[in-house]
């Protein structure tokens, strides 16, 4: 499982979405993971329990903590349901397959290509400030 064009994506990202309506389509994102293969590395980031997203409800951000506890697992055990072999979270693979599972309430777009990142941590950070600030009403506070 690669890209849609059969080539491996080797800097990459996805965006993580919620669901908001059973009946329709309309998701919001709220968080993003990316990798490199180059230089092995991978990292995500998703709306903290302190941070406002607009028809982001307690139920919902439970789903959100349960969805990111799972896939926490499948990353640290390089293995996702339906894939019979091991899968490394620094490969497209992994994170395709992990979209084919998510299609309901929390859910992972399927992969894109980036530009390598310099400095990942603060990237990862950037990624999320760029797909989710949309919908976020109140800022992160401070301590």
């Amino acid at each position: 499982m690669h890209s849609r064009s059969g080539s491996q994506i080797r800097h990459g990202y996805a965006v993580i979405r919620v669901s908001l309506d059973d009946h329709s389509n309309h998701t919001v994102p709220v968080g993003g993971v990316a990798w490199q293969t180059t230089n092995p590395w991978y990292g995500w980031r998703w709306l903290e329990h302190d941070e406002k997203m607009r028809g982001v409800d307690p139920a919902t951000r439970t789903l959100i903590r349960i969805t990111r506890n799972q896939i926490r697992r499948w990353a640290g055990e390089r293995k996702v349901p339906y894939e019979p072999d091991p899968v490394e979270p620094t490969t497209d693979r992994s994170w395709n397959a992990v979209s084919e599972i998510l299609t309901t309430a929390v859910r992972l777009d399927l992969p894109k290509a980036m530009n390598p990142m310099d400095e990942p941590d603060t990237g990862i950070e950037a990624l999320f400030e760029a797909v989710v600030q949309a919908g976020r009403t109140v800022r992160k506070e401070a301590s």
